[in-house]
């Protein structure tokens, strides 16, 4: 995963750099940081073992999860939030 760099223009902060910095930390995604290393990456693709079954099911209930509450959500079976809920940093007076 490559995230968008504030510094060269991609985007507003860094948020996307310090997320896929922990997500690579965990081990939970490749994180290149030179090119030659996203080269690699996309070298090593081709032999690198596929999805187990398992895997496999396991992001098919999720999507299948996810299109539920899509559902239930455009069913007004779920509460909308408002925006000013949404927001994770709230200001303080």
């Amino acid at each position: 995963m490559i995230a968008r760099d504030p510094l060269q223009g991609e985007h507003v902060d860094d948020h996307q750099q310090r997320y896929t910095a922990k997500l690579a930390d965990e081990g939970s995604i490749d994180r290149p940081q030179t090119q030659a290393a996203f080269v690699d990456l996309i070298r090593q693709a081709s032999v690198r073992p596929r999805a187990s079954v398992d895997q496999v099911s396991d992001v098919g209930q999720s999507v299948q999860r996810f299109a539920d509450l899509m559902s239930q959500l455009e069913s007004g079976q779920l509460p909308r939030r408002r925006w000013r809920d949404r927001l994770l940093i709230k200001r303080v007076p």
